[in-house]
């Protein structure tokens, strides 16, 4: 996809065209609008600027018409921006971004064998389901977390030899089931050693403090198993808010 710069502010709202109607889940006011946006634009014109493919992807364009929601990272908000989009006649759904907002709305888009694309759920839960499962019509561009966590300890060992690990994670659903996943990888073969957790409300500075001051007292003290084994790197799990 294309991606405009970072430091752009770009209002999604919508695009005409005589063909196929995207309806996009996701912040109206975020670079992954502004993404979609230009993309869906270039697609439209067979404009090559950013993505080389799209000279030649289709002759003549799409003609893409989009309509972009905001879920306000909330599943009731995803679920009524879904419906929206659906009664506006979207034959295709781009989002949401959140596994809690998509999940509910991946039920509806099987009830009503509507194609959904997510750009970055990673929830375990979406995946797998098959034409006969409960989120048939759904598929995503971005690994799970399970997906993820299988990979992580092996390349952190193999490639820089950490073998100890303290997680820090947010306390919301992404953040438990991240969490999860990884300490259920680290006990496959050749897994590293999760050490010591700690979580905090996402938004929340002092929460944040507190959690990252309890991981650095695991840190000196060690586990009652390893006592003063030290982690070797502290994984952090947050959105975009918490990492100041």
């Amino acid at each position: 996809a294309a991606h405009a710069a970072e430091d752009t502010t770009c209002v999604g709202g919508s695009t005409s065209g005589p063909g196929n109607f995207l309806g996009l889940l996701m912040p109206l006011s975020s670079v992954d609008a502004c993404s979609a946006m230009l993309a869906i634009e270039h697609s439209n014109l067979n404009d090559d600027s950013v993505v080389p493919e799209f000279a030649s992807s289709v002759t003549p364009p799409l003609n893409i018409t989009s309509l972009m929601k905001d879920t306000h990272g909330d599943p009731s908000t995803g679920v009524a921006s879904y419906r929206a989009l659906l009664s506006a006649g979207a034959t295709t759904i781009v989002g949401a971004g959140q596994s809690s907002v998509t999940t509910p709305v991946a039920l509806l888009s099987a009830h009503n064998v509507l194609p959904m694309v997510s750009y970055s759920s990673s929830s375990p839960a979406l995946s797998g389901s098959g034409s006969d499962g409960l989120y048939s019509s759904f598929t995503r561009v971005f690994p799970s977390d399970r997906t993820i966590a299988s990979f992580f300890f092996s390349v952190g060992i193999q490639l820089f030899g950490w073998e100890h690990y303290s997680i820090l994670h947010v306390s919301d659903v992404y953040g438990r089931s991240y969490a999860e996943e990884l300490v259920a990888a680290s006990r496959e073969p050749g897994g590293g050693r999760v050490m010591s957790q700690a979580a905090f409300a996402s938004g929340d500075p002092y929460a944040a403090k507190l959690a990252v001051q309890h991981i650095k007292n695991m840190t000196y003290q060690g586990t009652m198993n390893d006592k003063g084994t030290a982690s070797n790197i502290i994984v952090l799990v947050a959105h975009s808010i918490d990492l100041e």
